[in-house]
C-alpha cells in the first residue's frame, strides 16, 4: 500500500448512497456562523475530540464530562428529555423481539470490532495524523456506546422508561445512540441513522461479517458524531424546536426533506478513504492514473451480492471518480463530487442545502 496523502487530508479539503436510505439523514439547521463554516476535516477532528474527549470513563458506569463533573450513568442518556409527540403520531415500525435485538446488537458490535482490526492498521499507516483520528472516530463511538449505554436496545429503553426514542429525544452529550432492527430488509442500504430519534436502524439482512455492511455502518457513525455535536446546543424547548426544523420533513405542503450536502459529503469521503485502504489504494491510483475502475471485480472481492449492498457500493465507486480526481473546489470539496451527491439527493426526494455566510442554509 502506498503512503499516499489522502485527498481528504486536513490540509486539502473538508470531509452514501445512503441518500435514499432515510429521510432523516439530512442535516440543515441554523448554527452560529463561527461553527457552521465549512465542515473541513479539521473541524470534524475537533468534533471528534469533543464527542469522544467529552466522555471519559472514570470507573464503572461513571462518566466524566468536559466540565469535570462526574455523574453516575447506568448507560442511559442524562440531562434533558423533550417530548416530540403523542403515542398517536409515533412512528409505527415493525420490530423484532427484545431478546433477539440484544443478541443482534452484540453480533453487530463484535463484527464492527473485527472490521476495526482489519481497517485500523491501514488507517494508522496514513501520513496525516488528523486523518488517522477522524477515521478512527466511528470505532470509538460504537465502543463507548457499548460500554455505557445499557439501554441501547430501543426496546429496552421503551420498557424501562415507558417510551421509545420516537416520542422523546435526549440531550446526547455523551454521544449515545440506540439500535432498532426491522423485520423487513431495506431496498437501498443495510443501515440508516435517524438523528432526531438517535436511532441506528438496521436491516434484518445486515451481516456483521460483511465489509460492505460495516462500511455502511461506518458511514452512519460519522453522522452520529456530527449529530452529537449539534445536540450540544439543545438546552431547552426552543433549541429543540430549532433542531427539529433543520430536517424539514415534518412540514406540511409536501416540502422535500433537507439534505446538508456538506454533512453527506463528509460521511461519503470518510467511507471512500477507508474503502480505498481496504482495496490497497486501488481507487485513488486508478482514478488519478485515468484508469477504469473494475466495479464488477471490486463487488466480487468485497462479496457484495444483495441489492442493498450492490447499490450503495456502486454509488461510492462512481463517486470516487469525482472525489479522488476532482480539482475545482467548492467549500473544500471537489465541485463535481458535491454535484454528484446533490444530483442523487434530488433523485431520491431530498432538497440539497449548504451553509450560507449568515449562518443559515441555502439551496445548493
Amino acid at each position: 500500500m502506498t503512503n499516499r496523502k489522502p485527498r481528504g487530508s486536513s490540509t486539502e479539503l473538508g470531509i452514501g448512497p445512503k441518500l435514499g436510505s432515510n429521510v432523516e439523514v439530512g442535516r440543515s439547521a441554523k448554527m452560529p456562523q463561527s461553527e457552521i463554516a465549512c465542515l473541513s476535516l479539521k473541524t470534524l477532528i475537533r468534533l471528534a475530540l469533543v464527542v469522544i474527549g467529552g466522555l471519559t470513563l472514570a470507573g464503572d458506569n461513571t462518566l466524566v464530562h468536559n466540565n469535570g463533573a462526574a455523574s453516575q450513568d447506568s448507560g442511559s442518556p442524562q440531562a434533558l428529555v423533550f417530548k416530540t409527540g403523542t403515542a398517536a403520531n409515533t412512528e409505527k415500525t415493525d420490530t423484532v423481539a427484545t431478546a433477539e435485538i440484544d443478541r443482534k446488537i452484540i453480533e453487530i458490535e463484535a463484527g464492527f470490532q473485527r472490521f476495526k482490526e482489519k481497517a485500523m492498521p491501514l488507517i494508522e499507516g496514513l501520513e496525516d495524523p488528523s486523518m488517522r483520528i477522524l477515521l478512527g472516530n466511528p470505532f470509538i463511538l460504537i465502543e463507548n456506546n457499548a460500554k455505557v449505554n445499557e439501554e441501547r436496545n430501543v426496546q429496552t429503553l421503551a420498557k424501562n422508561r415507558g417510551h421509545g426514542t420516537d416520542d422523546y429525544v435526549f440531550n446526547a452529550y455523551t454521544s449515545q445512540f440506540f439500535y432498532e432492527f426491522m423485520k423487513m430488509n431495506f431496498d437501498v442500504s443495510a443501515a440508516k441513522f435517524s438523528p432526531p430519534r438517535r436511532k441506528m436502524i438496521l436491516s434484518q439482512a445486515f451481516d456483521p461479517n460483511s465489509d460492505v455492511d460495516n462500511l455502511v455502518l461506518f458511514h452512519e457513525l460519522i453522522h452520529v458524531a456530527y449529530d452529537s455535536k449539534l445536540r450540544e446546543k439543545v438546552k431547552g424547548e426552543a433549541q429543540w424546536k430549532a433542531y427539529q426544523e433543520r430536517f424539514n420533513y415534518d412540514k406540511e405542503g409536501g416540502e422535500k426533506p433537507n439534505l446538508n450536502i456538506m454533512d453527506e459529503a463528509n460521511a461519503i469521503a470518510c467511507e471512500l478513504e477507508v474503502l480505498n485502504l481496504l482495496l490497497n489504494d486501488e481507487l485513488a491510483n486508478t482514478v488519478i492514473g485515468n484508469g477504469k475502475l473494475d466495479i464488477k471485480g471490486i463487488r466480487s472481492r468485497l462479496k457484495a451480492s444483495r441489492p442493498d449492498q450492490i447499490g450503495p457500493l456502486n454509488f461510492n465507486l462512481e463517486a470516487s471518480v469525482f472525489y479522488f480526481k476532482g480539482s475545482r473546489k467548492y467549500m473544500g470539496f471537489p465541485k463535481a463530487f458535491l454535484d454528484y451527491i446533490a444530483s442523487a439527493a434530488v433523485k431520491n426526494g431530498f432538497h440539497p442545502v449548504v451553509p450560507n455566510s449568515s449562518g443559515g442554509l441555502q439551496p445548493y
